[in-house]
């Protein structure tokens, strides 16, 4: 009876405890919704740089919410646009059906085969079938409806737009970049003709928030991990590749700015120090995604795994932009096409305000070209305008893979995906420069 008291009086006063130091933190500037639910009038300013759709997916309706940004005629007003023909039974048949032809298409070539049905024209044209099928239906259902919306709510269409995706569950897993009628001879029924995506696993993630060390000092330094080859132990393939790619970032790229990890330089350590010292990081290494416990997935380096735990527990002061690479799991891995965005989701959370992954494991041979355009597109338009535009930059680097392999090789260039902000380096403060609440 008397340890129970105890008890009793000791969870009272921890309680107090906690009560008064949340008021306390929340007395501090920037911190007055600290551990509250964000209301509209903040989850608005996450569509300070493009359109937010908001895709819900539930067995009693599916709809999105779409969130005008600032300067577009409709203003800030929320508006709901009800999507009746989807469903999650469906979300889950597309994302099975493409999960299956990635990870059959990938254990097939890579056994010396062309695909997971034979080496046929009449083979290719059933894989093709397959694709053009969930393009066709997630335009049919998801994307055109949007659109139609946004032009029926007033939304100009002055060039591309620019909207970010903020889907969960199975929805996460699809290319909604890619959708499209590919059967049609009107390019504007096509997905990438029209929107410049990007992606978000929260609205809390394109909040404004204080600004890096590297916004700070404006300093933009890159640091570049590859690891060219497998260990004797792992089932995965070399990425010679990588060794071009480097060489494609580097040409873009000051020397003073520029710092290369290769092959036993990118230790767990060392690519650590170099987190923690550069505001961008470009990772070309496989990836392992820990389904069961999200936080353990990792990226391997020479000499063991970077998890994501590991990150999100650092120090990162001047993190702004990742770009994941060549990330793959396991041959035989259920999650194949999960892993990607996983981990690009998860360097988020861990403080980078851009990322750039990928949906699926990508050609070793695609990534130098997907580089090369992407650093390229992104420093001349950094010239031109004093600003950084991710999103674009990686519109066009898939736009010249696609042009360079053809439109219809999709599982070659449609898993490229672009998440968070599009200008990593600009103030993340509003106009006024008062800081957001936490």
């Amino acid at each position: 009876m008397h340890s129970s008291l105890e008890g009793a009086v000791s969870h009272r006063q921890l309680a107090t405890e906690y009560k008064a130091r949340v008021e306390e933190i929340r007395k501090l500037p920037g911190f007055k919704s600290f551990l509250r639910p964000k209301e509209f009038e903040e989850l608005k300013s996450a569509a300070r740089e493009t359109l937010v759709v908001c895709i819900n997916v539930h067995s009693m309706s599916c709809s999105a919410l779409l969130l005008p940004h600032h300067g577009t005629s409709a203003g800030n007003a929320l508006h709901h646009i009800p999507l009746p023909e989807l469903s999650p039974t469906v979300c889950k048949f597309w994302k099975s059906l493409l999960g299956f032809h990635c990870r059959h298409v990938a254990q097939w070539e890579k056994a010396g085969y062309q695909s997971p049905f034979g080496s046929g024209d009449g083979d290719k044209e059933l894989q093709e079938a397959v694709i053009l099928f969930i393009l066709r239906e997630m335009w049919n259902r998801i994307v055109k409806p949007i659109l139609d919306a946004i032009r029926t709510i007033g939304i100009i269409e002055d060039g591309l737009l620019r909207i970010t995706w903020c889907t969960s569950d199975d929805l996460s897993f699809l290319p909604l970049h890619a959708a499209g009628l590919y059967d049609s001879a009107d390019d504007a029924t096509k997905a990438f003709n029209r929107i410049v995506s990007s992606y978000t696993p929260t609205l809390s993630s394109l909040l404004p928030r204080g600004p890096s060390q590297a916004q700070a000092s404006k300093e933009a330094k890159i640091c570049v991990v590859i690891q060219p080859d497998s260990s004797a132990s792992s089932n995965m393939r070399a990425l010679r590749g990588t060794i071009t790619e480097a060489a494609n970032i580097r040409a873009h790229i000051p020397a003073s700015d520029f710092t290369l990890l290769k092959g036993a330089a990118g230790t767990v350590s060392s690519v650590m120090d170099a987190l923690q010292r550069h505001s961008w990081v470009h990772l070309a290494c496989h990836g392992l995604l820990n389904a069961a416990e999200p936080l353990d997935s990792a990226l391997l380096l020479h000499d063991g795994r970077l998890t994501l735990s590991k990150l999100m527990e650092a120090n990162l002061p001047n993190a702004e932009m990742a770009f994941l690479s060549a990330c793959e799991t396991a041959m035989g891995d259920s999650n194949v096409p999960n892993e990607a965005v996983h981990l690009a989701a998860g360097m988020l959370a861990a403080g980078y305000k851009t990322v750039v992954g990928t949906l699926w494991s990508i050609e070793d041979s695609a990534a130098p070209l997907v580089a090369d355009v992407f650093y390229g597109t992104l420093l001349q338009k950094q010239k031109a305008t004093g600003k950084l535009d991710t999103a674009y930059a990686l519109h066009k680097a898939v736009q010249a893979l696609r042009e360079k392999v053809g439109e219809r090789e999709f599982l070659r260039w449609m898993p490229f995906v672009h998440y968070g902000l599009r200008d990593p380096s600009a103030s993340m403060f509003e106009g006024d420069g008062k800081q957001m609440n936490i």
